[in-house]
């Protein structure tokens, strides 16, 4: 799934780019050529967050996200192109078209977000923390475009924003955690190992006993 979502990608790029330059140099913009350069602009945004949600599905442990993700990416670009070629009558004063197709970008966008955010694994809880404190936030956004879109009831935009900023916080400072929670391991293991070392070098000069390597090199293993 992930290959075909890349080759999808780079393919709809390059038809739409020479497309696009055929309308320009020779001036053929009509219905026809509209609707063909929309359709490529549709096949290629939503193949991003297919490609994140693939990937998501072949290496996050979580799989519920990106399989509703990818679910929702093919969903919302198959029902944009049957609007865009009149298979689905296309009303522009039908609001409900409208939320529907709006509704699609920003699930797929989102929970395309959330399969990149749990691809980070790691063995710190504040790493972890962050991680799923940053998914619930990007929900909790989510809840309250689909209820302003919907006209439910009225949003506090002022909490919106917050809430907004803090998973752009979380969305960066989740990665850049991770990183230097495995930098700091690598950096501890290197220096275990050297210590090691210095141990099995005392243990053949004879300055220690092996009774005594085997319990510093225990402790040293369990760091």
């Amino acid at each position: 799934m992930k290959k075909v979502a890349l080759v999808t990608l780079i393919t709809s790029l390059i038809i739409w780019s020479l497309i696009g330059v055929f309308i320009v140099v020779f001036d053929f913009w009509n219905d026809a050529t509209a609707r063909i350069f929309l359709s490529l602009i549709t096949i290629f945004g939503f193949s991003f967050p297919c490609l994140a949600c693939s990937i998501g599905i072949e290496k996050a442990k979580n799989k519920i996200i990106p399989v509703a993700g990818l679910t929702i990416s093919i969903i919302g670009c198959l029902y944009i192109l049957l609007l865009l070629w009149k298979i689905i009558n296309f009303d522009l004063f039908n609001g409900l078209m409208w939320k529907i197709m709006f509704t699609t970008i920003t699930l797929s966008a989102s929970l395309a977000h959330m399969s990149l955010l749990l691809l980070i694994n790691s063995s710190s809880k504040t790493v972890n923390i962050m991680k799923w404190t940053t998914i619930v936030l990007s929900l909790f956004v989510d809840l309250f475009i689909l209820l302003s879109i919907y006209d439910v009831f009225s949003v506090d935009f002022k909490l919106f924003d917050v809430a907004c900023i803090l998973v752009a916080l979380g969305t960066l400072i989740t990665p850049l955690m991770h990183m230097s929670t495995k930098l700091g391991t690598t950096k501890v293991k290197g220096n275990n190992y050297q210590q090691l070392e210095q141990l099995k070098s005392l243990l053949d000069s004879g300055a220690i006993t092996q009774e005594e390597y085997n319990k510093e090199k225990e402790k040293l293993l369990n760091k």
